[in-house]
């Protein structure tokens, strides 16, 4: 594959990769410095939360993280174990892929003063392939097939028991932006609520985010919510505002905010004033004094005793329960309101006066919300969305883990002094003792320590989530097997986005719909039909997720140009300039004067400074062009930048985002020729052309008419004329452009088929063919057999399909041949004729010539893996698992089972069929070679051993063909279970047959029907015989005139010895090989042709028809059809589906125990359901006895007996016929039972139901329902 072919492939999978890395680099650090410590008191009172407050506590331990590291993947799970573990050996040896954690803890007593570390070995979690961490990152090529992997490893994914497994992309609400809801259910909060809030996703530095929620109501006494431990906590708005904004004097505070209202604007300004009022910001109650020490013992302090805030008491009290086991024994309530703004309230701004701006901003947002100035925003957008990263959402898990496991240290603890304190040992009480005991600190340590792997490797291996910390929308569907079934669907599962678990269940289809927002971002076909339809996503193929953080660096940048350009900032960082070197301004500058008619601007949610309304566009311009005017950037290249403009009925506002988990796409800046990177919030407030026509039209047509409306009565009449001439012929000429208001485009996209995802982007002639079919062929094309892989030699997947007969295609596109997707082939060109030949193509079926199928055409095989255990299940004991071994040689040293070698395995290349030995196991002082098991192949079909690997001891120890020894040999210890385990990789042929399915890549499916005789086929003049008999009634309904194109491309490029004719979709001009080998018509301009045109005269000057139509002869007769056919080249793929998969076939078998009908499902021998339609298609041809066949005998038939008086079958019951006095008689075992009516007391008939109507007769019964039944008996009804 070419350099930049592989570059593009990888970059398509980095964006994971990159995730990962960032947790690696910067988020363990920044778990470590947000990890809130534990504390545990033996004075602690757990059921009355409310009298732990301000108490001096005796003595108490403080725990903590002071570090965590994480190494190289090794094998075993061991501190000790040194040996290198590589994906190669975790795929073959079906173990997971991890790398040792090493965590260092901080123990700090109160009472002694003493810190005390401890590092601890945790175990292994898992490792993303080709991260930092990984044995094959920085590789290439060369080194990459020195160890047994595809050259072309994209990485990305993680390795859990031998699987490939990917964390999947999934979409949640915007970060640091705060989004105007409206919804019924907010009404529900407060008694005073209304429909309208303000939603503010924090980031936190760690990946971690929680929402906040400010909730308005009909007073504008807001409410706000946090959520604390997965609940909600409503806290009253205002107090916190207080809260927050004590640190400035009572008069400021109350500017701040009516800064943002215009005294014109007599409602919005009267409402907030009224309210500023009503709070008492005109009194004196902003910093009071400091707190002096003091002691409260078991009383809680009253509101009263506060001496410094009353609104941070206020808070504290009513959160204390939530957030008191994060503080430290003995804290006061004011303390808790402390740790709750910093920890839960806008966490992604630690200054409190940035906070204090943030939470302005959203009140002020709120209020014009509810008074119906600026419109609400739907969460539903894409614009308000972006991806939780595979990194974000590992980092959080890991900290969530680490966290638990602190909890778990404080439960052990209190556990244990509350057992060492109890009634039995009130005289000795020896909590202190134990608080001091180091010892026993350390084993609570290594004890427990187990749990944090254990998390992570169930989270990566299910995919669920258990936590009571983390704010996530779901809990399960985290992770998926990215099966190698090609290569395309192998890259689909990295380029996957999903809506989220809980709308699968969800009745409407509003998040579902193709919204403009997702232009570019989105691909508008791929996606699934049927259920997941609008769901499961996939990004377009050149957008990229941000993965890395700029925010810190960012900020100081651009804090750092502001002030040298002399503009003031409201980003409250006046505490940190110093730090960073930058001159202080002083509080006066913090704030513009008039902020009723400026505009914020925002970066990552912080409010940097205002700008006026008037220079909107100005500054729009110049923060656009800080992205590549400087070296280094003063905003990152990947920035967002969203500009809201005024008057649009929306908040306005400039947006700036550089935090991780957005979506971003390149596309032109015309005035500098720069790539601007832009993102779906800002994209829908831009002018973005299209194709270079219609931009270049489009300007030139606004400048135009800017001139007709600027022409003076001076100008000269022949000036007008000319301009009006031009401005006709511009609109007659390209009728796309809207004539009568022109765009002034500011951005040009740089392809429209970048649009479309990496899997969409491989149809040719895409925007040819109806949107559903490429749709279907977005989805064939990952269920094609192909390549999957260029290392599928070293794998052993549990399922593999491999084409050995592929080609590459002569019509391809641009994504194509960028991506390098020639090394992974998934079809064959084959020749089509499109014609209606025998009764065997009806429909989608189609008919392929037999000896085109005897030379390889479609030849596959299918890759299995079995994993064989020399140990029983009932083995559970390590000494007993142990003690089983392979083995095949008696005492005569002949080999006991022929058909094996002497380890006891089959040898390579063996053929298997039902019943063949695959291995012998004997035990060890079992008394000799009888008691050894010999297990058979089960499988219907005939494989062939293609490699066999020993994963006893968790190394994957290769086969050769001529070993005859067991070759197991030491190692480390076992990792995937107890005694001698092998897996064997089986190959099994899958040649085409009757009832397999083919497709081309425009959706076009179809089922092999016949494989007819080549002498039978139809035939050209030139004695070409087609591959592929395609029936014509295929095109009108679907409409892939695509599919006509590429038959005629193909044709083509077939009979001028060109290949890869460029197909890419809404590509105008054509340029390829074909194009450099005309001669006969040089003077036509290339660029001016249309397809049909190009390719109808590329046949004609090769002596075809112009459409590629030819005549054919009747292969059995001889005779010229009577019409001429189309005839050309299509690239052809065989899919997974096939009969021998799917053959089911059934005479007698298990049935359901409760209904007595048979079981359903191939692998349990279960029947074909045979439904209603059958049952009405059947009907419809009068055939009754195969109807009681069906749904009668070979289903549940039941001989019941039933009441001919009453017509009940529940209630006869069996008695003898005979008296009991005449038992004794031989004839009495002779007679059968007759039944009788327990209610009538008559004798009963038998008759044939089915049994499910017996059982639908007991149920109903149990619900007091009864069910009669008439007899009768040849039309005469029977009654007794």
């Amino acid at each position: 594959m070419e350099y930049q072919s592989r570059d593009r492939l990888l970059s398509a999978v980095w964006p994971h990769i990159e995730s990962f890395n960032t947790f690696l680099s910067v988020g363990l650090k920044n778990i470590v410095k947000n990890l809130p410590k534990i504390y545990v008191d033996s004075g602690f009172v757990q059921d009355d939360c409310e009298l732990n407050a301000a108490y001096s506590p005796i003595e108490y331990l403080r725990i903590g993280v002071t570090s965590a590291k994480i190494g190289k993947p090794i094998f075993g799970n061991s501190e000790s174990a040194g040996t290198k573990l590589t994906p190669q050996h975790a795929r073959n040896g079906h173990i997971s892929y991890s790398a040792p954690l090493w965590l260092e803890f901080e123990c700090y007593n109160s009472f002694s003063e003493t810190v005390s570390k401890q590092s601890v070995y945790a175990g292994t979690i898992p490792i993303m392939v080709k991260s930092s961490s990984c044995h094959l990152f920085g590789l290439g090529t060369k080194e990459l097939v020195e160890r047994g992997e595809d050259p072309n490893e994209v990485g990305g994914y993680f390795i859990i028991n031998g699987n490939e497994r990917v964390i999947r992309y999934v979409i949640q609400q915007r970060c640091n932006y705060p989004i105007g809801l409206k919804r019924p259910r907010f009404a529900t909060f407060d008694s005073f609520g209304s429909e309208y809030a303000i939603l503010m996703r924090s980031l936190r530095d760690d990946g971690t985010s929680t929402a906040n929620y400010l909730y308005g109501t009909s007073d504008h006494q807001c409410i706000y919510r946090v959520l604390l431990n997965r609940q909600e906590w409503l806290i009253p708005f205002w107090p916190l505002l207080m809260a927050v904004g004590s640190i400035y004097d009572s008069n400021i505070l109350r500017s701040k905010i009516l800064q943002y209202c215009n005294p014109k604007d007599e409602n919005l300004f009267n409402t907030i004033n009224m309210l500023t009022l009503e709070w008492g910001f005109d009194n004196s109650i902003g910093v009071d004094s400091e707190f002096s020490s003091a002691s409260f013992g078991n009383k809680g302090p009253g509101d009263t005793d506060i001496l410094e805030n009353r609104y941070l008491h206020y808070i504290g009290r009513l959160v204390w329960e939530g957030v008191s086991f994060h503080l430290p024994p003995g804290s006061l309530l004011q303390e808790a309101g402390r740790f709750l703004i910093d920890n839960y309230v806008l966490v992604h701004l630690e200054e409190w006066n940035a906070k204090l701006e943030c939470l302005i901003l959203m009140f002020i947002k709120l209020i014009k919300l509810q008074l119906n100035e600026i419109r609400e925003e739907s969460i539903d957008s894409f614009a308000y969305q972006e991806l939780l990263s595979p990194g974000n959402l590992y980092s959080a898990l890991f900290k969530d883990a680490i966290f638990s496991f602190l909890q778990k240290i404080r439960s052990t603890y209190l556990i244990e002094m509350r057992s060492k304190n109890s009634e039995k040992n009130k005289e000795t009480k020896d909590g202190g003792n134990l608080l001091r005991d180091m010892s026993y600190f350390k084993s609570t340590l290594s004890k427990n320590i187990a749990m944090i792997p254990k998390r992570l490797q169930y989270f990566m291996a299910t995919g669920n989530v258990k936590t009571t910390q983390l704010d996530l929308q779901q809990l399960s569907g985290w992770t998926v097997v990215a099966d190698r079934l090609n290569f395309n669907r192998f890259l689909s599962h990295f380029r996957a986005v999903h809506r989220g678990q809980f709308f699968t269940t969800m009745k409407t289809t509003d998040v579902r719909k193709l919204t403009g927002e997702t232009w570019g971002f989105l691909c508008p076909v791929h996606t699934p039909d049927g259920e997941p339809c609008g769901l499961l996503l996939h990004l377009s193929q050149d957008c990229i997720p941000v993965t890395q953080w700029d925010s810190q660096e960012t900020l100081r940048r651009l804090r750092n140009y502001l002030i040298s350009h002399g503009i003031p900032c409201d980003d409250g960082l006046g505490s940190l300039s110093s730090a960073w070197g930058i001159e202080s301004s002083s509080r006066d500058d913090l704030h513009s004067p008039d902020l009723s008619k400026s505009i914020p601007v925002m970066l990552d949610g912080r409010v940097m400074f205002h700008i006026p309304r008037e220079d909107f566009t100005a500054w729009e311009n110049k923060l656009r062009t800080l992205k590549w005017q400087t070296s280094p950037s003063v905003l990152p290249v990947h920035a967002e930048i969203a500009c809201v403009p005024p008057d649009s009925g929306m908040f306005s506002g400039i947006y700036i985002f550089t935090v991780p988990g957005r979506l971003v796409r390149p596309i032109m800046h015309l005035e500098t020729a720069q790539v601007d990177w832009i993102g779906p919030l800002g994209q829908p407030w831009m002018n973005i052309g299209v194709t270079e026509e219609e931009t270049q039209k489009s300007t030139e047509l606004l400048e135009i008419q800017k001139r007709l409306i600027g022409i003076s009565d001076t100008e000269s009449e022949q000036q007008l004329k000319d301009d009006l001439k031009v401005l006709k012929k511009l609109i007659k000429d390209n009728d796309r452009v809207l004539s009568s208001v022109p765009v002034n485009y500011t951005h040009m996209e740089l392809h429209p088929s970048t649009i479309l995802s990496i899997t969409a982007s491989l149809i040719p002639y895409a925007h040819h063919n109806q949107s559903p079919r490429n749709m279907y062929q977005c989805q064939m094309l990952k269920q094609t057999m192909g390549t999957p892989c260029l290392n599928h030699q070293y794998r052993t997947d549990n399922k593999m399909y491999r084409l050995l007969t592929p080609q590459e295609p002569t019509i391809i596109t641009k994504g194509y041949s960028s991506f390098g997707f020639s090394e992974y082939p998934t079809g064959t060109n084959a020749i089509v004729a499109v014609m209606s030949y025998s009764g065997y193509d009806m429909e989608d079926a189609m008919i392929l010539n037999k000896s085109s199928y005897e030379r390889g055409m479609f030849h596959a095989c299918v890759y299995k893996t079995k994993i064989i255990s020399a140990a029983p299940p009932s083995a559970t004991k390590k000494s007993d698992a142990e003690s089983f071994f392979f083995h095949n040689v008696g005492p005569d040293g002949e080999l006991v089972v022929k058909e094996l070698s002497a380890d006891g395995l089959p040898n390579i290349g063996q053929r298997l069929t039902k019943g063949s030995p695959i291995c012998r196991v004997e035990r060890i002082g079992s008394g000799g070679p009888s008691n050894a098991i010999v297990q058979t192949y089960h499988d219907d079909e005939v494989a062939y051993v293609e490699k066999i690997n020993r994963i006893a001891s968790g190394i994957s120890i290769e086969f050769q063909q001529d070993s005859l020894s067991g070759g197991g040999g030491d190692g480390p210890s076992n990792s995937s279970g107890y005694g001698e385990k092998v897996s064997i990789k089986l190959r099994v042929v899958r040649n085409p047959m009757v009832g397999d399915k083919f497709a081309s890549r425009h959706g076009q499916k179809g089922i092999l029907s016949m494989l007819w005789p080549q002498e039978n086929m139809p035939f050209s003049e030139s004695g070409m015989v087609p591959d592929i008999l395609f029936n014509p009634h295929g095109f009108p309904s679907r409409m892939t005139i695509g599919m006509l194109l590429e038959s005629m491309g193909g044709k083509a490029a077939c009979i001028h010895g060109a290949r890869n004719l460029d197909a890419t979709p809404f590509n105008i001009n054509i340029s390829d090989d074909l194009s450099r080998s005309e001669e006969n018509c040089v003077t036509d301009k290339v660029n001016e042709k249309t397809t049909v045109d190009y390719f109808g005269k590329a046949l004609e000057r090769a002596g075809f028809q112009y459409y590629g139509c030819e005549p054919l002869y009747n292969g059995m007769t001889g005779v010229e059809l009577p019409c001429h056919i189309f005839m050309g080249v299509i690239y052809y793929q065989r899919l997974r589906h096939m009969v021998a998969d799917k053959a089911q076939v059934r005479a007698t078998g298990p049935i359901d125990a409760l209904t007595r009908q048979p079981v359903k499902g191939r692998k349990r021998h279960g029947g074909i359901r045979f439904g209603e339609m059958e049952r009405d298609s059947l009907i419809s041809y009068g055939v009754s006895s195969i109807l009681l066949d069906r749904l009668l005998i070979c289903s549940d038939e039941h001989r019941a007996y039933v009441c001919p008086k009453c017509g009940l079958i529940i209630s006869p019951i069996s008695k003898k016929a005979i008296a009991q006095s005449m038992s004794s008689s031989k004839l009495s075992n002779c007679i059968p039972p007759i039944a009788v009516c327990r209610v009538c007391k008559s004798p009963c008939r038998i008759i044939t139901l089915p049994y499910i109507f017996r059982y639908l007769s007991n149920e109903l019964a149990a619900m007091n329902i009864v069910i009669r039944l008439n007899l009768q008996q040849e039309d005469i009804p029977i009654s007794n």
